[in-house]
């Protein structure tokens, strides 16, 4: 059990910093815009946590290439499949960027139907 707890911690202590960072941005919109402001970005959030999982299996998924292209020492491949993997998450970045910026109010409808109040802030 103790072996189970040290490999773990590293984890849990990063999801306890993710805990207080969202309860502490949570205590700052309900100061600045209250409930609306709190539901709104989590609205948001829900849509960056897509893009974000949307990375991670992309940077997943290209490990095991990279891995195996270095282990056969073809440093070239290994370094053009990394490229690639880039070029990928910040193309998905920009698009993801872009589509909060220029229309985020219909992307955050999807969850928030019925507050007015929520739709109308900036």
């Amino acid at each position: 059990m103790k072996k189970i707890l040290f490999n773990g911690l590293s984890e849990g202590i990063s999801y306890l910093a993710l805990a207080v960072s969202i309860f502490l941005m949570n205590r700052k919109f309900m100061y600045f815009a209250s409930e609306q402001g709190v539901a709104a970005f989590t609205a948001i959030h829900y849509i960056t946590s897509f893009e974000e999982l949307i990375m991670i299996g992309v940077a997943d998924g290209i490990a095991s290439i990279i891995s195996c292209n270095y282990g056969a020492k073809q440093y070239s491949r290994a370094k053009q499949a990394l490229y690639i993997a880039v070029i990928i998450n910040l193309s998905i970045g920009i698009l993801f960027y872009s589509i909060l910026v220029f229309s985020g109010k219909i992307f955050v409808a999807l969850f928030i139907k019925e507050d007015v109040e929520v739709l109308s802030l900036p």
